[in-house]
């Protein structure tokens, strides 16, 4: 089977991202938040708490007003979240984090999408020699908690050879910089880029994994 893997339907053919074939390739990296985890509902709560807590003479949003009308902020990071939300004059981005984080923590755990774990198991029974792992724009610490965490099976960290986080200790930059992706890559010890598949669900995936050199799967 192959994948189609362009970052965008008007690119020309000589910018499109690699098409492969499943029985080419070395290694499938996997988004994390979106893909194997349904974390918008988690993601779009904190930010919605982090703002309202920042802006209390301003009306409150909802989590699902997050959702509706910052479609294209998702795949990129809490920057990019706080200085859309907040207003110039009221910008604390350490604050916006602090408050964000404790928002998370008090939640519940965010499940796997119900059909990760057959999906991952058949890919791996049927190209047991494939490498798997994940790249995703939480920090990996944050990552590797919540593909452990008591509301996925716990079969599903043990889905990945390896787990990496964008993470600012290491000056890696957030997609659509590929760092991420590389440095998953790396960790999997995958000798070509152009033999590996990134799975994700937004434009910044896209757009990472085309600078990565890999191709790409958009769910």
């Amino acid at each position: 089977r192959s994948t189609t893997t362009s970052a965008s339907s008007s690119s020309s053919s000589s910018e499109r991202i690699p098409t492969l074939s499943m029985d080419s390739l070395d290694a499938v990296i996997f988004d994390m938040d979106g893909t194997i985890l349904d974390t918008a509902e988690e993601l779009c709560d904190a930010i919605a708490v982090a703002r309202n807590t920042m802006l209390p003479s301003q009306a409150p949003i909802d989590g699902k007003s997050v959702l509706h009308d910052y479609p294209n902020l998702f795949g990129g990071t809490l920057e990019e979240f706080h200085e859309t939300l907040i207003p110039a004059d009221l910008l604390d981005f350490d604050r916006f984090v602090e408050l964000f984080l404790a928002a998370v923590k008090a939640s519940a755990p965010s499940p796997a999408f119900a059909d990760v774990i057959g999906g991952l198991a058949s890919l791996r029974a049927r190209y047991p020699s494939l490498k798997m792992g994940v790249a995703t724009t939480k920090p990996t610490v944050a990552a590797e908690k919540d593909l452990s965490s008591s509301a996925v099976p716990a079969t599903l960290r043990s889905m990945f050879g390896f787990v990496q986080g964008t993470d600012k200790e290491k000056n890696m930059q957030a997609k659509p910089a590929p760092d991420v992706i590389l440095a998953a890559a790396a960790g999997l010890k995958c000798g070509d880029m152009s033999k590996t598949i990134y799975v994700g669900d937004t434009r910044r995936d896209a757009e990472a994994a085309k600078a990565a050199g890999c191709a790409l799967s958009v769910l």
